[in-house]
């Protein structure tokens, strides 16, 4: 019962607190709003205070940022330079907030104040900018230890800083446009200063330095510049890129700034314009020489019958070296030029600008010369004079034969020149097997079983065989022109022997002597085979992948007004946050390859001794042996079985008179007739063959064994029969006047010319 009445007691004070606590509340509620009310107030007070305080800031700004900014920035330091960055970044800020209030009292003469800080700070900006970019050097040096021109880095990390931060206060003051130019006007300043400085070295009168042979034609002077210019040209192009991307902190792979490409384009036009030039002018003084060599009149490239020349004047080596430079020209340009395009070309491989389109212009102009100048070769070949005082008289080896091979060695450094050239060009030439299928499947059949060099080459493989079976050709026509007559017909025989065997034994050689070739191989050339340097340079401007997703970052830089801290997320994080991925890495290193000068040759063995006759389809391999075969048994045959006949032993059993000690009349003139006829057709042969000449040493050992098997063993055999038989009573020595022995020395002298 207690404890029930303490339960109840309890109850009825919670009753009574909880009333209490009710009203409480009702009595204090609208002090509570009140105090909401008065919170609400001074928050807008103070919002309303610290706007007045900034809009007073921003009409106090000019009188404060006014010595700072006049102050400018010349020669200043980096993180002057970041401050001063900053002060334009709140004059624009105010700027901003001025126009957003145009009824603002006063609004219009604080914001005119302010636009001319920014027009002051405008101006020092670009003028410090024109400043550095006119200290920064030429991208390539003179080296006198290689005596050509080295990539260099002539930019500071401390110096890029600079430049970026001067670069990022122009952007945020919608000066880009002027910036671009700034930065054109004083690389193109030094790119042309550069070009000038080549210029003096290799076409000025510094002869010492020149590495131009005086006494090499014209040609070849041209097609020697042009590789010592086109290194040049891709050193220097390829160190304005890189020295572009750090002054004007810009990133194709990342962002596209199209005004600052054009920048960059508009620095190097004049180098890739030089180069314009050089290549026609080449091509065009190519051409009028080598048309002078021909004896060509007229326009255009074309050989025409009526006026070649035959091959063997003394212009042979300058009509052969003459084509051979300009397939040379070709294919030193397409590598070149493909190394160019590479560097200014910003996005994909398939994007282009008017530079890589005068180049890609030029380049397919030296194609066609290079070509045609191939045609002209192969129609040299197949038309070359076929007048009787066109074959040598001792039927040696004819001097079309051994330019023609000359000048297939000289090409085949060219081979993948030759792919290249033919693919640019997409010229059909009147060589090409593709419109086979037979003789298609046939150069892949050999390729099968040959070197990849020859693999990779199958256009340049059909166009050898064209040229070797246009000289087949012309071979068998000059061969009709020998007198009818046995001597005659004999002669035509050993001279196709003679030409068939020289293809097929001098297309294994591969010793040429002073290759025309040997400067462009410099181990330092950028555009040397297997370069190094080349390798870099085609990594560290690899195309663009194309990215749909990427298409928004394509835009021009910001516009007017760009906030400090837009100004922080686009261009500061790149300057100091740089992210490092594998390709970055990569490219990386290959700047590094790049200017350190590590252009080391990979030695390519197999090309040393790659021969012609590699890439000789068997066809065209089996047309010669079978020429060799043929005219090797006709001419042995023409030339020893007249003396094999009389040599036969066909006179029988001798018969003497009654007293036993002379032959009849009958087996004595018998004896006679055979010793008669072998000496009248042994001197027929040697006077029929004096001043013939074999020059191969083997082909004559053959033909002498051949001689001896057919004409001195059978008459060692009759000689030794008759010489002790007394067939004649007073001319017997006559009739054995030649002797094995001389037989013998005469025909080792034979085919000795």
């Amino acid at each position: 019962k207690s404890f029930d009445d303490n339960a109840v007691k309890m109850e009825n004070i919670c009753l009574s607190f909880e009333g209490r606590l009710e009203q409480l509340e009702n009595e204090m509620r609208p002090m509570k709003t009140l105090s909401h009310k008065l919170s609400i107030a001074k928050r807008n007070i103070t919002e309303a205070v610290e706007e007045m305080d900034k809009v007073n800031e921003y009409f106090s700004l000019e009188s404060e940022k006014r010595e700072a900014i006049l102050k400018g920035v010349r020669g200043a330091s980096f993180s002057r330079l970041v401050e001063y960055s900053d002060d334009v970044s709140c004059l624009i800020e105010a700027i901003n907030f001025m126009k957003s209030n145009p009824s603002l009292k006063s609004q219009s003469v604080a914001l005119k104040g302010l636009q001319g800080l920014c027009t002051n700070a405008s101006n020092e900006l670009l003028q410090e900018f024109s400043r550095i970019m006119k200290s920064i050097g030429s991208t390539v040096h003179f080296s006198k230890e290689t005596q050509t021109f080295e990539p260099i880095n002539p930019l500071s990390d401390s110096t890029a800083n600079c430049l970026n931060a001067i670069q990022a206060s122009l952007i945020q003051l919608n000066q880009q446009s002027a910036l671009t130019k700034a930065y054109s006007k004083t690389r193109k300043n030094s790119v042309a200063s550069a070009v000038l400085a080549w210029t003096e070295r290799f076409e000025g009168d510094n002869m010492s330095i020149r590495n131009i042979n005086e006494n090499r034609p014209i040609y070849y002077q041209e097609a020697e510049k042009l590789r010592n210019f086109l290194d040049f040209a891709v050193k220097l192009v390829a160190g304005e890129r890189l020295l572009w991307e750090k002054c004007m902190n810009v990133n194709p792979i990342k962002k596209r700034d199209f005004k600052a490409e054009e920048a960059f384009l508009l620095s190097v036009k004049d180098v890739i314009n030089k180069l314009l030039k050089d290549v026609d002018r080449s091509v065009k003084e190519t051409l009028v020489e080598l048309k002078a060599i021909q004896g060509e009149e007229g326009k255009g490239s074309k050989i025409r019958e009526s006026k070649i020349k035959s091959w063997n004047t003394a212009d042979l080596d300058r009509r052969v070296e003459g084509m051979v430079i300009l397939l040379e020209m070709g294919d030193t340009l397409t590598k070149g030029a493909a190394l160019l395009l590479r560097v200014l070309k910003m996005g994909t491989a398939n994007e282009t600008n008017s530079l890589a389109d005068e180049l890609e212009g030029v380049k397919s102009r030296l194609c066609r010369a290079a070509l045609n100048s191939c045609e002209e070769l192969a129609n040299a070949v197949r038309n070359d004079p076929t007048g009787k005082k066109n074959v040598p008289d001792n039927a040696s080896v004819h001097v079309l034969a051994s330019n023609t091979l000359r000048a297939a060695k000289l090409i085949l450094p060219f081979r993948e020149g030759y792919e290249t050239l033919i693919k640019a060009s997409q010229q059909k030439m009147p060589w090409e097997f593709y419109k086979s299928s037979s003789n298609l499947m046939e150069i892949k059949e050999d390729s099968e079983k040959c070197i990849a060099e020859v693999q990779n080459c199958p256009r340049f493989t059909a166009f050898i065989n064209h040229v070797i079976n246009q000289l087949h050709e012309n071979l068998i026509e000059k061969s009709m022109l020998y007198p009818a007559g046995k001597i005659g017909d004999a002669l035509a025989q050993l001279f196709l022997l003679n030409n068939a065997n020289y293809v097929l034994t001098n297309s294994r050689t591969t010793a040429i002597g002073a290759s025309i070739t040997e400067s462009s191989q410099s181990s330092r050339s950028v555009i040397a085979s297997m370069s190094a340097r080349a390798e870099a340079i085609a990594t560290i401007f690899k195309p663009l992948t194309p990215n749909p997703k990427d298409r928004r970052a394509l835009t021009a830089v910001s516009e007017f007004g760009t906030t400090h801290d837009k100004y922080d997320a686009v261009v500061r994080s790149h300057s100091f946050t740089e992210i490092v991925t594998p390709r970055t890495q990569k490219r990386t290193e290959a700047v590094d390859i790049f200017f350190s000068g590590n252009v080391s040759l990979k030695i390519d063995e197999t090309s040393r001794s790659l021969t012609v006759f590699q890439f000789l389809t068997r066809a065209t391999q089996k047309k010669y042996e079978q020429l060799f075969t043929e005219k090797a048994a006709s001419y042995c045959k023409m030339l020893f079985n007249p003396l094999a006949k009389v040599l036969q032993d066909d006179i029988g059993q001798l018969e003497y008179g009654s007293r036993g000690k002379l032959l009849n009349l009958e087996c004595g003139r018998l004896i006679k007739s055979k010793f008669s006829k072998f000496n009248e057709a042994w001197e027929e042969l040697q006077n029929s063959q004096r001043g013939v000449s074999v020059g191969d040493e083997s082909v004559r050992g053959l033909l002498t064994d051949e001689a001896r098997r057919r004409v001195l063993q059978p008459y060692k055999k009759i000689f030794s029969t008759y010489k002790d038989v007394q067939f004649s009573k007073k001319h017997q020595m006559e009739y054995l006047r030649y002797t094995p022995e001389s037989v013998a020395k005469s025909l080792d002298e034979l085919f000795r010319g």
